[in-house]
């Protein structure tokens, strides 16, 4: 066991008594003298006599278009896009695999970019919004296959994202 005596504590204790005392005082500091001028202000009347507050009217632009005010006017409408359904949706993953029968089939994974809906499609079985998967186009590099998938009438084609 090691025992720390006075001796090893000292030059601790000194170090903090020594931080604890003020220290030497500083030199005095010139005092800025105030700047005169002689311009005077705009509005100031004459004799330095307290200036006239402006009129009313100056300000009345600001309380009739105030931007702390609440807007009484509706938004006008956004209009509707007429994109396809597919286009803000992003490929996930594919998988092929053979059924009791031998036959190929695949199973496609779509999220939208919001990552707001997620859906897995499989041929033959539409999701409950009705999308379908129509077919699936292979490519020699896996990330560049694309899917089409169906709703209603309308048909469109998600691919990987690149980005």
């Amino acid at each position: 066991m090691v025992r720390r005596t006075l001796m090893h504590s000292l030059p601790w204790l000194l170090i903090l008594i020594l931080c604890a005392l003020p220290g030497p005082p500083l030199p005095a500091q010139d005092a800025v003298p105030p700047q005169t001028t002689s311009k005077a202000p705009q509005n100031a009347p004459p004799g330095g006599e307290s200036p006239e507050p402006f009129a009313p009217q100056r300000y009345a632009s600001l309380v009739e278009k105030s931007p702390f005010a609440i807007a009484s006017t509706p938004p006008e409408p956004v209009p509707v896009s007429t994109e396809n359904f597919a286009t803000n949706w992003v490929l996930t993953g594919i998988s092929k695999q053979r059924d009791h029968e031998g036959k190929e089939r695949f199973t496609v994974f779509v999220r939208s970019r919001d990552l707001a809906t997620r859906l897995v499609l499989t041929a033959d079985q539409p999701s409950d919004d009705g999308v379908s998967l129509v077919s699936v186009e292979e490519a020699s590099i896996p990330a560049k296959s694309v899917a089409f998938l169906k709703k209603g009438a309308e048909t469109g084609r998600v691919e990987f994202d690149q980005a």
